[in-house]
Parts: C-alpha cells; sequence; structure tokens
C-alpha cells in the first residue's frame, strides 16, 4: 500500500515538473535565438528603410546630380522621417540669419528688455551700405513699403515697430526690418545665442555663415 502511494507520488510529481521544465527550456531557447537575430534585423530593417526614403529620392531627383553645392536637411514632423545631405558643409547663410535675430528678439521680449511696441529707427543710408557689402537675400518685392521719413535736411530714415519689423524680417524678408532689430537687440547677444544652441558651425561675421545641420537644429 505506501508502495502504491510512492509510486502515485512520483508520477504526480512527474507529470507536473516535466511540462514545466520543458516549457522553461524552450521558452529560454526562444528567447537566446531571438537575442541572436535582432542586431541582425536591426540592421536589414535599417537599411531597408535607407532604401525606401522618400525624402532622399525627392532631394536626389531636383537637387543632386546636377553639378551645383547643395547642404540638405529634411524633417517630416509627421513622420519622423529625416534626410541629410552635406549637412556639415559651411555656406553663407543668405536671409536665414534672421532666425537667429528673430530668436534673440524673442528672448529679449520674453525678459523684458524689448517691447513688442518699441519703436525701431535707422539711417537707410547706412543701411544701405551695409546691405551692398553683405549682398543678402533681396526682400520680397510684393512686401509693403516701409516708413521711410524723408527730409530735405536730414537723411532718409526708416522706422518699424519692434512686433512689426520681427514679422516683416520672417514673412517677407524684410532687410531693413532685419537690420533694425539686429541693431536693437545686439551683435553679441546673436553670437552668445548661436553659442547657447551649440550651432557650432555658425557665426554672424560679414557675411553670416551657417550649414544645413545648424539650421535644421533651429527646428
Amino acid at each position: 500500500m505506501v508502495q502504491r502511494k510512492i509510486l502515485f507520488l512520483v508520477v504526480l510529481c512527474a507529470l507536473v515538473i516535466i511540462p514545466i521544465a520543458v516549457f522553461v527550456l524552450s521558452r529560454i531557447t526562444s528567447l537566446q535565438k531571438e537575442n541572436l537575430r535582432t542586431p541582425l534585423e536591426l540592421v536589414v530593417q535599417t537599411i531597408k528603410k535607407t532604401e525606401e526614403n522618400p525624402l532622399q529620392k525627392i532631394t536626389e531627383k531636383q537637387l543632386l546630380g546636377k553639378n551645383e553645392d547643395y547642404g540638405v536637411v529634411i524633417k517630416n514632423f509627421k513622420t519622423g522621417e529625416n534626410f541629410s545631405y552635406n549637412e556639415s558643409k559651411v555656406f553663407e547663410s543668405a536671409s536665414l540669419y534672421k532666425l537667429w535675430i528673430m530668436g534673440v528678439a524673442f528672448q529679449k521680449i520674453r525678459s523684458g528688455q524689448i517691447s513688442e511696441g518699441e519703436v525701431l529707427t535707422g539711417s537707410v543710408k547706412v543701411f544701405d551700405e551695409i546691405l551692398s557689402d553683405a549682398t543678402p537675400t533681396p526682400s520680397v518685392t510684393a512686401s509693403p513699403e516701409p516708413t521711410i521719413e524723408p527730409s530735405p535736411t536730414e537723411e532718409k530714415k526708416i522706422s518699424y515697430l519692434v512686433g512689426e519689423a520681427i514679422e516683416k524680417m520672417i514673412t517677407a524678408s524684410d532687410n531693413y526690418a532685419a537690420l533694425l532689430v539686429a541693431s536693437r537687440s545686439g551683435s553679441f547677444a546673436v553670437t552668445n545665442f548661436l553659442k547657447e544652441y551649440r550651432f557650432d558651425n555658425s557665426n554672424f561675421r560679414q557675411p553670416p555663415k551657417t550649414t544645413a545641420k545648424d539650421i535644421g537644429s533651429f527646428f
């Protein structure tokens, strides 16, 4: 009788323990296989994603291969897709320097150092001399004419409110507006802005220079 009970317990334990052991061993083996495959799968997926990147195809079709030098950074904020080419090459910034001036102006407005309603006034003659040396991107011709104050005895001056100047500088690439805001903010503040946000390959010297990577980082 005792032997039968012992035999019964042995069989019962075997029926319980063996399936558990088999399951655990199979799970461990499966995890090991997954861990071995994962790095390779990631590489394959990355290559496949790069090959199927529509941004790359569009850029190559529209810009590259035309014997011209480009720096490109594209970000799709909806899908997370991105593409870059020659992104660290330094170019003259043209009107892209206005982004930095805008950034500094907003900092000073938030800190109370500048008011959006403050009137900015500058010499048209001085600004024209600066623009002729810098050869920036010209203002959009459809932009409303700035307020110029002619006088028979005094040199012509141009005036904008700070808020108005920032808007025209960005939406119409108005060069007078940019110079007014930059003069009010100070070139030293713009240089510090570039350092603060690690735009390491950009400078606010004459002419301003930057890279596609730095401009892409602005956004």
